[in-house]
């Protein structure tokens, strides 16, 4: 059975610094999955879990909240840089 992969990418934005991108694939069938991506050591999905955990205590537990929380950000569109 296959592991966990990464994979890096830098990108360039003239003006900018590069930017490291470290992808974290999964096996899913016969092709892979991303299951997180980390931008110059932050991981995507470790921040979405601390935005969502700081919308459940600041709720007082509430699921709800949270579910309203990601239906909002769903909602929104794409901000391009």
């Amino acid at each position: 059975m296959e592991k966990e992969q990464l994979a890096a990418s830098r990108r360039t934005v003239p003006g900018k610094p590069d930017q490291i991108w470290i992808w974290w694939l999964s096996p899913d069938g016969a092709s892979w999955r991303v299951t997180d991506l980390s931008v110059d050591g932050h991981s995507a999905l470790s921040t979405q879990r601390q935005e969502y955990g700081s919308v459940f205590i600041d709720n007082d537990g509430s699921i709800d909240a949270v579910l309203d929380f990601m239906r909002t950000r769903a909602a929104r569109p794409v901000q391009a840089e």
